[in-house]
């Protein structure tokens, strides 16, 4: 609370002073006559000057940090360290913005950005080492799932306890926030400033030449009105696809798909989308393994309808090379949707003939209160060591590369998703803002908990719907996991 008055109190000051500058202090203006009488005199009103309203990154204080290096060592998993790398303006989307935030970050606290990655094992293993020798190599980490071991062997600093960083607004991640914290302490974050975990997020394409040779609707509106669920899109794909080349035969590499994907990232999409994770924080804030089982049945039955329809096609096969048959389909027109994260857009779809619409994963229901994106376990969490030598200033770094990138990388994500400079599809445009503002986040996935947090992978690939045993059978291994966490949490400091 008391960060965000802190926050509220400067925006407030500051636009307070462009108030104060459109100020006259006599709406009637006077002259002074030959014969030294005053007459009022009648002037023109004047328009007050237009003025931009405050950004998040004015609410960060300017300091003088006296050239601080501020040193990163981030995960080369999927080029995650693109977050903050840009040397120079090179005419690539993402480059260039993050090239202007750095620099704006860098004049503003005088200091300068240094990154280096390696493999997230070594990210992992350097961490551990700096926090058990003391030293102070790197100001900040950014890891992968497996990160988060070292959160509950007491490796990482509490960032709920350093007052710099506004944790309550919009551009930190609260559904990461909202699930990670233990016992009040939360040691890893993401936020606007992770360009890479806004684009690790589960969504869909859709052809739009397809659809309107088939008098299909794109689903905006579906969106807009909270009826694009798992009914609908399963209705638009359920007569859908197409024998090309008469063979008798469908055949990836020939014929019309209403659905192409790859299992590592579709069978999460779909689950996570219908707002269902496998845990649940009691009264007193306190997480266990418990989810709702009539749902999973339910919602189990349903994916697996999907999955065996005709026309869809969801790879299942372990290796990334698989991303280029998936998704080579849609770039080809040979599919009505691409079920994938959006960081593949730029990758697969950017050379594409045909218009493509991007939209949220569908709900499981009307009844369900917003779209869920699914958030990929790859992405690059920060953290920083618990012997951090001044917190406070590497908070202040942070929120200052986070507010930056909330002012002037987000609005472009639009053309940082599709890799086209300049590009405009404003249905689109709001479609990502719904994705990237409603992840969801489910602990036992990140925390790869034996059965619960694959289950997504498992109905994809076995497309059987009888899954109440195979439920049961993961409680108690699961629930012995978990509860040595927490334990493994509760034991920090003592």
């Amino acid at each position: 609370m008391k960060r965000t008055l802190a926050l509220l109190c400067a925006l407030l000051m500051l636009v307070s002073s462009f108030v104060a500058c459109g100020k006259s202090e006599d709406p009637a203006a006077t002259t002074t006559a030959a014969n030294g009488t005053t007459e009022a005199t009648t002037t023109a009103a004047t328009e007050p000057a237009e003025t931009e309203p405050p950004k998040a990154f004015d609410s960060v204080p300017a300091q003088n940090y006296g050239g601080h290096v501020f040193s990163i060592l981030y995960s080369q998993n999927d080029e995650c360290y693109r977050d903050f790398i840009a040397e120079q303006m090179n005419g690539d989307v993402q480059n260039d913005a993050v090239f202007e935030r750095n620099s704006m970050v860098e004049d503003k606290l005088n200091i300068e950005i240094e990154i280096a990655w390696d493999t997230h094992g070594t990210v992992n293993d350097k961490a551990r080492l700096q926090s058990q020798a003391g030293s102070q190599d790197y100001d900040l980490f950014g890891g992968h799932r497996d990160s988060l071991k070292l959160t509950y062997q007491g490796f990482f600093y509490d960032l709920n306890q350093i007052e710099a960083l506004n944790l309550d607004q919009v551009w930190w991640d609260q559904g990461w926030i909202d699930a990670i914290t233990v016992n009040d302490a939360l040691y890893t974050l993401i936020g606007d400033v992770n360009v890479s975990a806004q684009l690790f997020v589960s969504s869909l394409a859709f052809n739009k030449r397809l659809m309107d040779e088939s008098n299909i609707a794109y689903p905006y509106d579906l969106v807009r009105e909270g009826k694009w669920t798992l009914e609908a899109y399963k209705g638009m794909l359920t007569d859908f696809g197409s024998d090309l080349n008469g063979d008798g035969m469908m055949k990836t590499e020939d014929d019309l798909y209403g659905l192409t994907g790859w299992s590592w990232e579709s069978g999460f999409s779909y689950l996570y989308g219908a707002d269902f994770i496998f845990t649940n924080r009691d009264e007193n804030g306190d997480f266990s393994v418990s989810f709702d089982m009539e749902k999973i049945l339910d919602l189990s039955t349903k994916l697996v309808d999907l999955y065996k329809l005709e026309s869809v096609c969801i790879s299942t096969a372990s290796g990334t090379a698989e991303h280029v048959k998936a998704y080579g389909m849609f770039a080809e027109g040979r599919a009505l949707f691409a079920d994938t994260v959006m960081v593949n857009y730029g990758t697969y779809f950017t050379d594409m003939t045909d218009d493509f619409g991007i939209v949220p994963i569908p709900k499981y229901d009307e009844e369900q209160d917003s779209y869920k994106s699914y958030l990929g376990y790859t992405i690059p969490m920060m953290f920083i060591t618990n012997n951090t030598e001044n917190p406070e200033r590497t908070g202040t770094i942070l929120e200052a590369l986070c507010t930056s990138t909330y002012d002037h990388v987000t609005p472009k994500m639009y053309e940082v998703v599709t890799k086209l400079k300049n590009a405009r599809d404003e249905d689109s445009s709001e479609m990502i803002d719904i994705i990237i503002r409603n992840k969801i986040i489910d602990p036992l996935h990140f925390y790869n908990i034996t059965g619960y947090g694959n289950f997504g992978r498992t109905l994809v690939v076995e497309q059987n719907a009888n899954v109440s045993s195979k439920l049961k059978s993961y409680e108690k291994v699961a629930a012995k996991e978990w509860d040595k966490i927490m334990a493994s949490f509760q034991s920090i400091g003592q």
